[in-house]
């Protein structure tokens, strides 16, 4: 933004001065200004305010308008200065004007100065304008690398730069005509061409100026006029030395014909070409055409071709070549001028590749007299290729080039080419790549020595296999001797070469063979078993050296005698009928070796005749590997590898066949299936080392308890079953499961000096009245196990057919469910959530429910369990913080004020580890800020993995989401981590708030919780609220909120709304005034003793309560503040003194008296002893004295109660 006017008033009225200021302001002026009224403040202001505009008086004290215009002239010419002032003459407007002021304006025509002061701005701005735009041309002319000038149109300089003026030698050239400053016919000259310029407006011209040493210097002069208004054009003139320039297009005149002259004596025509038109060309164009010299220039080249299909052919491939290549070579036939035709051989470059019909060079050479040499030399191959073509071999040919110019058809046939393909150096792409370079090395270095060459190769035949050729070439001589290059015939030699290699290959393998085998190779002879081969397999197995063995018999290696004698039958057959006789199977067996240690081995037989005689091949094979994995496949496939027990492959084949026995015999048996209860824990919280230690404690404490004939299998992690047989009647496996639970139940002590304590949930089915088949009665007895542990674990229970209804049914519940959530069944209801001091809903609590429209609304109690048994609970939680965050976008959007919502988190959600990304991306698909959400988690669910808990918290509560401990005191807590914990409230479990007014110990718990929280500054949620005592209790214990039916039960989200818009609320906690009155409460069953009090004490000005049972009393005490209390010791339900003692650990800061004609000093004394009671009266009383009595009480509660209260 440009910086405010500045004005500067010269003016002696302060009056006229803020007029002048209101005016200029008023028409939109936006300035600052300063007024002066003598000459040193005038000379001050010019020096530090630096004004923009002047406006001032004539008349001044000791000073008038005048001189100060005087001193501004002086020191900025262009700055605007205007008068402003009453009285003035026209003499002496002009005398104003004359001195260099702007303008004027009369004081009584003041309104328009706004208009006056704009127009000198404007002027300044133009004259600063017009002044640049001077200073710009005058320095663009000075630096101009050309002559420049200007003259009126009489021909007077007006104007020439520094380089004119260099160039003319003086300084002296204002108002001086052409012809002073360039005299003689130079100076006549320029001035006819000034005129010319004039009259047509433009003119160019070129001139030759001789300089005084006689050299001469070439110009190039453009003139034109400038038009002027109301004046005489002037003339403006720009000259450029091109001295230069016409020496260099001189040289180049001189080399063009030194050039035209050199290639007039090539013996090859050369022509340039232009849109395929001849612009130049040399004296042997025209000569191999039969042109005059001038006759070619300017015409077009299709006069050389027979027709004009021949011309368009041959530019369409040249053209297209020289744009991709540059070049193109071609040999054809061209017309000469009298119609007679000649071999050419044409080269052509492009000027500019990418345009080549814009320019290019053609060379023309005559070559019909090698053409018909050529013509001659095909005519005599085509004889020899013909004869070629009917022979077998392979025939090429080459030129002196080294390049192969000649296939015959066999060749062609044999490789599935072309002969453009193998033409040059082509063929050789089909040799082996390992024999190429041993190739082209013989051909090159016989070639160079003109001799004799055969060469044995692979060459690729048509069909993709490498055929072995020998290749015999010679070279070839013309007629005159010259050589020409080479011929050479190849034959296939492919099968001879197989033979040999075959002959090389068995015999390599034969030397090879026997020593390279991993297994034992003995060669015998058939009639006597004696060892004619013993390879150093052989050596390794038996231990025996070849020099040991040879001639020893075979038998004498074999254990034992039986397999010895059936190894020599096997021989035997051999020999006798070897070449008819087939072994049919492989003899396993042991070697036994030089240690006498006897190795198992595999021995496989082939007979051998040779010379007449028979042989035995043997290969022995040593099968201690496979032997020993075998079985410990066998061990794996039917053990566990932890506990060393039958897994479930060796359990379930025990089973079917105990099975087969049970039905044959009449025999009952019972499968003992079970759990550990809690065992995830310890593998969650120690680590699953620690867990595979505890299973095989478990095993070896278990072991013990079993029969011989008992099977004990692991089915993995810490599922177990028990095949317990020939069962004489059921209550047999009851009693194994009793000793099963009681092993279990003392500690197991761990390597890392820590104690587990365990127990189990086990299922017992029996056959056959539970099942006849294996996979039935492990089912069933899985059944069994999940009702013993839904039943609270460390039990055992038998199958029975309702338990099998329930898991169907339970396993119909789970699909049901499952398409609920598809169809869109689940919805949530709202439970208002209530501050106990403004008694006003600032919350709710999302409860999930099932509307399975016939059957109405399923309480989450039925489905929540079963959808936590699977991973729906997940999808089942995405949803509700999805909904939940649907819902509160739609209450935002219908105005209603915002609040947090509360949603439940399962704990297989919450381990999942996706909770976080979750809940951001429902919030930020519903655009709802984080704070309105608040996530509820448990205790048992945060203390499973607590370290893993806690960072997961903090990435929750990075996205800023509210985190609520639910049913805090109802599980395992740990301080330490529940200060590490990242939460922000505390949610009292609604069994302690259900007894908080009655039950000390409920009361206590719930206190507790509500102090622990507020000193870790949490705010605390009581729920289950479901009448006023318990209400009063929680808000006389400074709990912050409550839910519960006591104002609300879980509402449809449109009637939650509702009572939003109604506003409903509870009421207000009491105000402190009322609170701190002195306040008495009366316990009787007797309504008159209660009315005599109450008259008696009247006076006294307390607030007086009465109960007519101690039941009654503890309601008003959880709903008011009371300081004294006085009880009748005999009443119904509860007497007095239990009554106090009840109330001394609900209200503790209560001062208790008893008031009775019945005296039980044992429990009175007790009661004082304890603290229950301050003080035992007896009735009759006397009013004064009990008067005094309550007045103490109320003196004590001052004195020692209330100031330890508040220092609590």
């Amino acid at each position: 933004m440009s910086d405010p006017l500045r004005i500067l008033l010269l003016e002696d009225s302060p009056t006229d001065a803020e007029l002048s200021e209101r005016l200029l302001r008023k028409a939109g002026m936006v300035f600052s200004s300063l007024r002066v009224e003598t000459r040193q403040a005038f000379m001050a202001a010019l020096e530090e305010f630096r004004p923009d505009l002047i406006l001032a008086d004539y008349k001044l004290p000791g000073f008038d308008g005048l001189q100060a215009l005087s001193i501004v002239r002086e020191r900025s010419p262009d700055l605007p200065y205007i008068f402003v002032t009453g009285a003035m003459g026209e003499d002496w407007a002009v005398e104003v004007l004359r001195q260099g002021a702007t303008d004027y304006v009369l004081k009584e025509g003041l309104a328009r100065l706004p208009a006056t002061v704009r127009r000198a701005l404007a002027e300044k701005e133009a004259r600063g304008q017009k002044r640049d735009a001077e200073s710009q041309f005058a320095r663009f002319m000075e630096v101009i690398p050309a002559l420049t000038y200007i003259k009126d149109s009489d021909g007077r300089v007006l104007y020439v730069n520094p380089m004119l003026e260099a160039m003319i030698g003086t300084s002296d050239w204002k108002d001086k005509h052409t012809r002073d400053l360039f005299p003689g016919q130079l100076g006549l000259d320029m001035e006819r061409d000034d005129r010319q310029a004039l009259a047509q407006g433009y003119l160019r011209v070129e001139e030759a100026v001789t300089q005084s040493d006689g050299s001469k210097r070439y110009f190039e002069t453009h003139k034109f006029s400038i038009p002027r208004q109301a004046a005489p054009p002037l003339l403006a003139g720009v000259t450029l030395d091109i001295t230069e320039r016409k020496l260099q297009e001189e040289r180049i005149r001189q080399l063009q014909i030194e050039q035209q002259a050199v290639l007039d004596h090539v013996q090859v025509g050369i022509v340039h070409l232009k849109q395929r038109r001849i612009v130049s060309y040399n004296r042997r164009l025209v000569e191999l055409f039969g042109c005059d010299r001038d006759e070619l220039a300017g015409e077009s080249t299709e006069k050389i071709f027979d027709s004009q299909e021949d011309f368009l052919a041959f530019g369409a491939r040249a053209y297209a070549a020289l744009e991709e290549h540059g070049v193109f070579k071609e040999d054809l036939l061209l017309r000469r001028k009298d119609g007679s035709q000649f071999w050419a051989a044409l080269v052509g470059r492009a000027v500019d590749p990418e345009r080549p019909l814009e320019g290019s060079v053609w060379v023309c050479a005559d070559i019909s007299e090698r053409k018909e040499a050529e013509l001659r030399i095909q005519e005599s191959e085509q004889r020899y290729r013909t004869l070629a073509d009917t022979g077998q071999a392979l025939v090429w040919a080459s030129g002196t080039d080294k390049l192969c110019n000649y296939f015959n058809r066999i060749w062609l046939e044999f490789t599935g080419r072309s002969l453009e393909q193998e033409l040059g150096n082509g063929w050789a792409e089909g040799v082996h790549p390992d024999d190429y370079q041993r190739c082209l090395d013989t051909y090159v270095a016989a070639f160079d020595q003109r001799e004799q060459f055969s060469i044995e190769y692979r060459l690729r035949r048509h069909d993709g296999e490498y055929r072995w050729i020998q290749d015999d070439g010679c070279p070839r001589y013309d007629s005159q001797g010259e050589f020409i290059g080479y011929i050479g015939h190849c034959l296939d030699i492919t099968e001879r070469k197989l033979m040999e290699q075959e002959l090389i290959a068995s015999e390599q393998r034969f030397r090879g063979a026997i020593e390279s085998m991993r297994d034992a190779f003995v060669l015998i002879e058939a009639e006597n078993g004696g060892v004619l081969v013993w390879n150093r397999a052989a050596e390794k197995l038996f231990g025996y050296c070849r020099e040991e063995a040879l001639g020893q018999p075979l038998f004498a290696f074999i254990s034992p005698s039986s397999a010895r004698e059936e190894l020599m039958g096997v021989v035997k057959r051999l020999a006798s009928d070897g070449e008819n006789l087939v072994v049919e199977k492989l003899l396993e067996l042991s070697a036994l070796n030089k240690f006498g240690r006897e190795i198992p081995v595999e021995l496989s037989f082939a007979p051998l005749q040779h010379g007449g005689e028979w042989y035995v091949s043997c290969v022995v094979r040593d099968i201690r590997e496979r032997k020993h994995y075998l079985a410990q496949l066998e061990r794996q496939s039917n053990y566990d590898d932890l506990t060393r027990l039958p897994n479930r492959n060796l359990l379930t084949d025990r089973l079917s066949q105990a099975i087969a026995h049970c039905d044959r015999y009449q025999k009952q048996l019972a499968i003992l299936a079970f759990n550990l209860d809690h065992f995830k824990q310890v593998n969650d919280s120690l680590g699953f080392t620690v867990g595979d230690e505890l299973l095989s404690k478990v095993v070896s404490r278990l072991r013990p308890l079993l029969r011989g004939e008992e099977t004990f299998a692991r089915f993995g992690g810490d599922q177990f079953v028990i095949l317990q047989e020939l069962l004489a009647e059921p209550q047999e496996a009851a009693v194994l499961a009793k000793r099963i639970l009681e092993a279990l139940s003392q500690p197991f002590a761990l390597n890392t000096s820590q104690e587990i304590f365990l127990s189990a949930s086990i299922g017992i089915a029996l056959c056959p009245s539970d099942g006849g088949v294996a996979d039935d009665l492990l089912r069933n007895a899985d059944v069994a196990v999940f009702q013993a542990k839904s039943s609270g674990g460390n039990r055992f229970r038998f199958y029975t057919q309702d338990m099998n209804t329930a898991a169907l049914a339970d396993l119909e519940m789970e699909a049901l469910l499952r398409r609920a959530l598809d169809r869109n069944e689940l919805v949530l209801h709202y439970q208002p959530q209530v501050d106990l001091q403004t008694g006003k809903i600032n919350g709710a609590e999302a409860l999930l429910r099932w509307d399975r429209n016939e059957q109405g609304l399923v309480p989450p109690q039925q489905f929540i369990p079963l959808a936590e048994k699977s991973d729906l609970i997940i999808d089942i939680g995405n949803w509700v913080i999805d909904a939940a965050c649907r819902q509160l976008r739609v209450w935002r959007d219908e105005g209603l004020r915002a609040l947090r919502v509360s949603v439940n988190v399962s704990a297989r959600q919450f381990q999942s580890g996706n909770l976080p990304d979750e809940v951001a991306r429902a919030l930020a698909r519903h655009e709802v800020l984080p704070q309105y959400l608040m996530l509820e988690l448990t205790e048992s669910m945060l203390m499973a993995r607590p370290e893993e808990s806690i960072v997961q918290l903090r990435e929750i509560k990075r996205i800023g989401v509210g985190i609520s401990l639910d049913d805090f005191g109802s599980g395992y807590s740990s301080l330490a981590y529940l200060s590490r914990f990242p939460i922000d409230a505390l949610k009292i479990d609604q069994s302690f708030v259900r007894d908080i007014a009655t039950e000390p110990t409920s009361a206590t718990i719930a206190t507790s919780i509500i102090s622990l929280a507020h000193r870790l500054n949490l705010q605390v949620v009581a729920e289950g609220v479901e009448n006023d005592m318990q209400l009063g209790y929680l808000r006389m214990n400074q709990c912050d909120n409550m839910q519960g039916f006591n104002f609300s039960r879980a509402l449809p989200a449109d009637q939650f709304a509702d009572l939003l818009r109604q506003e409903k609320s509870i009421a207000a906690a009491r105000d402190q005034d009322d609170a701190g009155r002195r306040t008495l409460l009366i316990v009787d069953d007797e309504a008159n003793i209660l009315s005599a009090l109450r008259r008696m004490l009247h006076q006294e000005g307390y607030r007086i309560l009465t109960a007519d049972s101690a039941s009654s009393g503890l309601e008003v005490l959880a709903q008011n503040s009371v300081q004294v209390i006085l009880s009748d010791q005999r009443m119904p339900e509860m007497n007095g003194t239990e009554f106090l003692r009840r109330v001394k650990e609900l209200h503790p800061n209560t001062v208790r008296i008893v008031l009775s004609g019945y005296t039980d000093l044992e429990s009175v004394t007790q009661s004082i002893n304890e603290g229950a009671l301050y003080k035992f009266l007896t009735k009759p009383w006397t009013d004064e004295q009990l008067r005094e009595q309550i007045r103490d009480a109320f003196r004590y509660y001052d004195a020692v109660i209330k100031p330890r209260s508040n220092t609590a």
